[in-house]
């Protein structure tokens, strides 16, 4: 299963700098890991979206 970043309804900005694409009650950050080794692993965190989140994200369309 894939999660494609064109189809999102808003986007939320963390304190962190950390940006999620919130798409229905769900919002995704893609993340970027590097192993000891060197190798770089692309993951996502996948969240319920939070109340505040519509508080405080940027409004697409």
């Amino acid at each position: 299963m894939q999660y494609d970043y064109r189809y999102f309804s808003s986007i939320y900005k963390s304190g962190s700098n950390q940006v999620y694409y919130i798409c229905y009650d769900y919002a995704f950050s893609p993340m970027k890991e590097t192993k000891p080794s060197g190798e770089v692993v692309y993951k996502a965190l996948i969240v319920q979206k939070q109340d505040y989140f519509d508080k405080l994200s940027l409004k697409m369309w």
